[in-house]
This record gives C-alpha cells, structure tokens and sequence, in this order.
C-alpha cells in the first residue's frame, strides 16, 4: 500500500492488539473500524502485527529538510 493513512491504521491496530490492557468499548471499535476499512476499501492489515513500522515504511515517515536563511551580506536592498 502506498497510501500514508493506511501505515497509519495498521500501526494504530497493531499497537490496540497488542497492548495488555484495553478497555472493551474501544477494541469493539477497534475492530469494527478495521472491518469496514477492509470491506470498503479493499485494505488487507492481516492478522499478526509486527510492533512498529515496517522497514518499507521508511518511504512514508515524515522528512524534515533544514532551509538556510540567506546571510545579512546577500541582502541588498
């Protein structure tokens, strides 16, 4: 999947599932939100999580680029 929102839900569930204690209302919504991304739009997150993001979803993590401020010497007014 390339889609941003889909690493996202999949790392959101793996982390529900795999947490020790879960209040009951919210994995039920858990898995009905799961249920209707897969039904709906044809997403597959599988049953065995890995904790974490997978290595091929270190194309999708947020890049940080640093702009360099021109210096007070190019300013010419």
């Amino acid at each position: 999947m390339n889609n941003f929102l889909y690493h996202l839900c999949k790392e959101f569930f793996s982390i529900v599932e795999e947490a020790t204690v879960v209040d009951g209302d919210l994995l039920t919504w858990v898995k009905k939100a799961k249920e209707l991304l897969e039904t709906n739009l044809g997403w597959n997150f599988g049953t065995n999580y890995s904790a974490g993001m997978d290595m091929e979803d270190d194309e999708y993590a947020p890049v940080i680029e640093m702009i360099e401020e021109p210096s007070a010497s190019n300013d010419k007014f």
